[in-house]
């Protein structure tokens, strides 16, 4: 099984959540996860580089009013893009791991299930109960 690079410090089940909804909506839009994950990127980008999140705004008074932050705005900016490259890293190793294996057309499921297999979904795995060679400083 291929290593991918577990470079963003999120929460494992928040980064399965947000594959697991990604693929849902790529689904729904008759989109590829892999195209889906690329828009996800871009449109975060658009809204995060402002700073804030504008909710309503109002013309003639100039009333402007913000959205309270979802899980996915109170990531730093550095921390989503090291997440959304890490997932659309993920996906690619996924699609041509599929490919390899014979699988020339995987659907979304079949991308996402792959991309499970990867242990920078996952918490730890393994415990070690050796301390032999540990070496404290």
């Amino acid at each position: 099984m291929p290593s991918i690079v577990r470079v963003a410090q999120v929460a494992c089940e928040i980064k399965r959540g947000i594959l697991r909804s990604l693929q849902r909506q790529a689904d729904a839009n008759g989109m590829s996860l892999e195209e889906t994950l690329e828009a996800f990127q871009s449109t975060q980008f658009q809204a995060i580089k402002s700073g804030r999140f504008i909710a309503s705004t109002t013309n003639g008074s100039r009333s402007v009013s913000f959205s309270v932050p979802t899980i996915i705005s109170q990531l730093q900016p550095d921390t989503f893009f090291s997440l959304t490259e890490e997932l659309c890293a993920s996906c690619e190793v996924a699609l041509a791991a599929l490919v390899t294996a014979g699988n020339a057309s995987p659907t979304n499921e079949q991308v996402r299930a792959q991309m499970l297999e990867y242990d920078n979904f996952w918490g730890a795995t393994v415990v070690r109960d050796d301390f032999t060679y540990l070496r404290c400083h």
